[in-house]
């Protein structure tokens, strides 16, 4: 059986109680239960397959949250017209189309991929992809899995190969119905097997369009197919695991093997896609040197925290200071990292220059931004490391190797997918690598070409997308936060996690579903599913706790823990840090003049949620307030913001509970905000903070 349950819109797994303590985050009420399934048959490769599914699977989704009702909304495959028209399977791009019954308009080119397969609900619903859940209920839903256009899960140089692997990562939303009369009337119609007028949709429809649904809910399937497209339109498929498809099966080899096979070479003139949008803004690194630990996180107090009121009005407060002039970087330009190698100088030096990229689940190239790689030479069987640098954000590398008896007679290059910050792991802990083939006699100066990890149906299937959305997190706290947050161990990320349900004990199954959380114990551990690990919002959303936790030591406010959904009410200290948590996926990924800023939580600047009452215990009011906080863009009374881009964090992350259990909220917050504004700016503080607040019904 094959659980999911509810989580929170943004990351959306959260915190479990045990003598007051928060040491993991667990999932909430709504479950999905794959009760049949196939576990192998035919299917068909031909695109003009009608959608009726090569497999059929049955699933039970249960509502036991005994006080609220739910819309479950989930992506529309298909729309009746002349001919059957397809909506993708990843997501639906304007739910007032679907609800009209018409196809939603593409994007622009290159931004969508065609789907390798098509999950449909074969569930008759009255509005497409929309059906309600009581509370206490359950609903029987049968769902077909299409697999189509198999070549693009194949490598150029893949098209004789017979067998491949799928990794079907699927979702829904989750919307609360709202006491009220919009809300009654959505849920009679429903119950009553029609289609509600639009005009009645009220605030449901408010919040779908601006896509703040109380909760996403991500599932997975994974299957073995065989056959050959070019032969017969024809195949079959098996149904598996991850572990047993997706993990190689030499994790345990030494520190110069790789995980898997070799990689695979992008040949000149191929056209494979590639993620070009990564190519467009050069991308810092961490730098090598100097990055070190500090115990006290004396950065931190190196942040300026001056405001900026109407027109940009700047005061500074500080005693003895000058000017307002921005905190300058802590990496400065040219200190990319060590290149040389780690022997005594030789008279020859050997440049090693080449470009890596790993294959994501969009099916497309990205570059290795922030991989290591490493060059390595085997001496008459003993392994030596000759040097190491960072992969840079156009996937190129390069290194310059001096190391005492290297004349260039052997040369292996490997890329490792773990850094000083972080180690993404397995269960067994082993770590993620990849080899190029050996290279013998090569020149002073030496091209391996170009060469990419296949993320993408092979080995560790997603796991180009968390290390990207990790470093990315990781590179703007460094850069533009301007503090480092750094453990005395790096932080160990279980990905895929397939064995740990997020309650207590730690790494104690307890008989529930795997599913995805941030411990506070001190360990510095995550766990991360495979659908989860390659979503950004979700992986940047723990690791926010993560941070969280070790700049207030691993201390807790009270209430802080347990299931919760974004629009929903529960407690100051649960609101406050799943606020934070929130708010960290859109500092990170939207430009701070974005008014239409858009993440897992919605249009940041307008949530669609329906009550305001005990605003400091609804993480909706909480993230809203954190970013009008940082944001530059003038809405409403929000006219103020703080110079540094690191300072709302440094306030937040300075001023913790005292003791695990204390009570704080984000109304604590106010205070402390108003005392670290520029003098003249407290008011604006104050108008920020209130005027977030939606309309009681």
């Amino acid at each position: 059986m094959i659980a999911r349950r509810l989580s929170s819109q943004l990351l959306f797994a959260l915190g479990i109680l045990a003598a007051g303590v928060a040491s993991a985050h667990q999932p909430g009420t709504i479950r999905l239960e794959l009760v049949k399934a196939s576990d192998s048959g035919s299917l068909s490769f031909d695109p003009d397959f009608k959608g009726k599914g090569d497999t059929k699977l049955q699933y039970i989704v249960r509502n036991e949250d005994p006080d609220v009702d739910v819309l479950l909304v989930f992506p529309a495959c298909s729309v009746e017209g002349e001919e059957q028209k397809r909506l993708p399977a990843y997501r639906i791009e304007n739910l007032d189309d679907v609800l009209a019954g018409v196809k939603a308009a593409p994007r622009g080119p290159g931004e969508r991929r065609e789907p390798i397969w098509q999950l449909c609900q074969l569930a008759r619903a009255t509005i497409p992809g929309v059906y309600l859940l009581k509370r206490g209920s359950y609903l029987k839903l049968q769902m077909g899995l299409d697999f189509r256009d198999p070549s693009a899960m194949l490598a150029p140089d893949d098209s004789g190969t017979d067998k491949f692997r799928v990794a079907v990562h699927s979702y829904f939303d989750i919307y609360g119905i709202h006491p009220g009369e919009e809300a009654d009337a959505i849920a009679e119609a429903l119950v009553q097997g029609r289609k509600p007028k639009i005009g009645v949709l009220g605030s449901f429809l408010k919040r779908a369009e601006q896509g703040v649904s109380d909760a996403r809910q991500r599932f997975s399937l994974f299957y073995e197919l065989s056959g050959d497209p070019a032969r017969s339109p024809k195949g079959t498929f098996v149904r598996s695991t991850y572990e047993e498809l997706f993990l190689p099966p030499s994790l345990e080899a030494s520190p110069e093997e790789g995980t898997g096979p070799a990689m695979r070479e992008v040949p000149i003139g191929s056209n494979l896609l590639f993620a070009l949008e990564d190519y467009q803004t050069p991308k810092k690194l961490i730098p090598e040197q100097g990055l070190d630990y500090d115990p006290d996180h004396a950065d931190l107090s190196r942040i300026p925290v001056d405001s900026a009121g109407p027109a940009g009005a700047q005061y500074c407060y500080v005693p003895g200071r000058p000017d307002c002039v921005a905190f300058p970087s802590l990496c400065e330009d040219g200190q990319q990292g060590r290149a040389g190698g780690v022997g005594r100088a030789t008279a020859a030096t050997y440049n090693v220059t080449g470009r890596f990229s790993v294959k994501h689940t969009d099916h497309a190239l990205h570059p290795g931004w922030g991989w290591r790689a490493v060059a390595w030479w085997n001496d008459d069987g003993n392994w030596k490391k000759l040097a190491s640098n960072w992969v840079q954000g156009d996937g190129s590398y390069s290194l310059a190797i001096n190391y005492s008896g290297y004349s260039g007679q052997h040369l292996r290059m490997q890329f490792r997918a773990y850094n000083r910050y972080y180690h993404p792991q397995d269960e067994d802990g082993d770590l993620y690598r990849w080899i190029n083939p050996d290279r013998y006699g090569i020149p002073t100066s030496h091209d391996e070409g170009h060469w990419y990890a296949d993320a993408d149906g092979g080995d560790a299937n997603g796991i180009g997308e968390m290390y990207r959305g990790a470093y990315r997190l990781w590179s703007k706290l460094y850069h533009t936060g301007g503090f480092n947050p750094l453990r005395p161990d790096p932080v160990t990320v279980y990905t895929p996690n397939t064995w740990y349900d997020c309650t207590l004990p730690l790494n104690v199954g307890g008989g529930g579903t795997p599913w995805s959380c941030a411990s506070n114990s001190g360990s510095g551990q995550i766990w991360l599913t495979a659908a989860h690990s390659v979503d950004a919002e979700v992986v940047q959303h723990e690791f926010a706790h993560n941070v969280n936790n070790e700049f207030w030591d691993n201390k807790r406010p009270a209430g802080a823990g347990g299931s919760h959904t974004l629009c929903g009410r529960f407690n100051e200290g649960l609101a406050l840090t799943e606020g934070y948590a929130n708010f960290v996926p859109a500092w990170v990924q939207c430009d701070r003049g974005d008014s239409s800023c858009n993440t897992g939580a919605g249009v940041i600047e307008s949530s669609g949620c329906a009550s305001s009452s005990n605003r400091d215990e609804r993480e909706w009011w909480v993230t809203m307030a954190f970013w009008d906080l940082y944001d530059t863009a003038v809405d409403n009374a929000d006219i103020l913001y703080y110079v540094h881009e690191g300072s709302v964090h440094r306030i937040y992350f300075d001023n913790g509970p005292a003791s695990s259990g204390d009570a704080l909220g984000m109304t604590d917050f106010q205070d402390i905000y108003r005392s670290h504004c520029s003098a003249g700016h407290e008011g604006y503080i104050d108008d920020i903070f209130d005027q977030n607040v939606n309309p009681v019904p």
